[in-house]
């Protein structure tokens, strides 16, 4: 009877991570959308194609506005904004793009824009200054890097820097092999990344056994560093199978050749630690790499201390991660993303 009980118990347990999810029809119309930001109960969700930014309501389940548009002027983008240009004020918000920031009351409209050099980007307002990332480049001296510097860099008020605060060495992208003589893409990559929490700034960088954080704060100096650790993980086969599926399916629904990439893809041994990181509810958020029959989000405190793993079972976690893409958020204990279905595009939130 015992034994039953268990079984039963593990049963609905099961059944909440796996179908526990609540949904939210979308009226976009437009290819790749991607969570940037969530507060409260509003979603902001950009596009590639379009650079608009949508507010959507979950309570009132609707797109209630939207800003920028594709152009040059300057209200206009000709990209959309990243997660780290864009941030959320009490009466405005700021967008950075290539070259500008731009500020928006909460209905849209247009306050002021801001042109800098465009080598610095993702700006985020901190204090009376701005952290940003400078473009990573490999040493020009060695043409087959395999590896950059990627800093994070404070900018004063006229846009100029004041200090690196950062530096992190990470993959490069694209090399070439001048053994193979071939184009080599890294598509499983070292994460680095910084968010902006009050007046502090939070840099991290995946490892293959752990991950590492930077807080400083809006001035730039260092107010505490540490390391979370996890275990190291070879990638498996199977994600690589999936991946190239995926890809390829892609690059045929935009009628590209997908020989063009697929057969120059090359992998790390190990994975990264995570994917990403999130910072909500003085909680720092990071989402791993699949396993055979989940997902795994990993939650520390803002000081590092580990304080729980949440699993999310699915029955194919590698192509669930695939299709997720870079559209995904957490927020507040919750997972959400976007999914494309017949009807449409849905925003789908998962509670763990």
């Amino acid at each position: 009877m015992k034994k039953t009980i268990l079984i039963v118990l593990y049963i609905l347990f099961f059944n909440i991570f796996v179908f526990s999810e609540t949904e939210y029809p979308i009226d976009i119309l437009c290819k790749f959308p991607k969570i940037i930001k969530i507060r409260g109960n509003k979603v902001y969700i950009t596009c590639y194609d379009n650079v608009k930014v949508y507010v959507y309501s979950l309570k009132n389940r609707k797109i209630e506005m939207s800003f920028l548009k594709k152009g040059e002027g300057p209200s206009e983008a000709k990209y959309s904004p990243s997660r780290n240009g864009f941030k959320i004020f009490k009466d405005y918000y700021s967008v950075s793009v290539l070259g500008k920031i731009m500020y928006f009351d909460r209905e849209g409209r247009l306050i002021k824009s801001k042109r800098h050099q465009p080598k610095y980007y993702g700006l985020l307002p901190v204090g009376n200054n701005f952290v940003c990332e400078q473009g990573g480049m490999p040493d020009p001296k060695n043409a087959g890097a395999k590896r950059m510097k990627r800093k994070i860099v404070l900018l004063g008020t006229d846009m100029e820097k004041i200090k690196d605060i950062v530096e992190y060495d990470t993959l490069v992208l694209q090399r070439y092999n001048f053994r193979t003589k071939k184009k080599e893409i890294n598509l499983i990559r070292d994460y680095s990344g910084y968010s902006v929490v009050g007046n502090k700034i939070y840099c991290g960088k995946s490892y293959e056994d752990g991950g590492e954080f930077h807080v400083f704060d809006s001035d730039g100096k260092l107010i505490r560093k540490f390391r979370i650790e996890f275990k190291k993980r070879k990638i498996k086969d199977r994600y690589k199978k999936e991946f190239l599926l995926f890809k390829t399916e892609w690059l045929k629904s935009l009628n590209k050749k997908p020989n063009l990439i697929i057969k120059d893809v090359i992998y790390l041994k190990y994975y990264p630690s995570f994917r990403n990181f999130f910072i909500s509810d003085n909680k720092i958020y990071m989402l791993e790499y699949p396993y055979d029959k989940y997902i795994r989000i990993t939650i520390a405190d803002i000081y590092g201390k580990v304080l729980e793993s949440k699993r999310i079972y699915k029955k194919n976690p590698y192509r669930f991660m695939l299709e997720m893409g870079d559209g995904y958020y957490i927020y507040d204990n919750a997972l959400y993303y976007l999914s494309d279905t017949e009807e449409g595009w849905v925003l789908k939130k998962m509670e763990f």
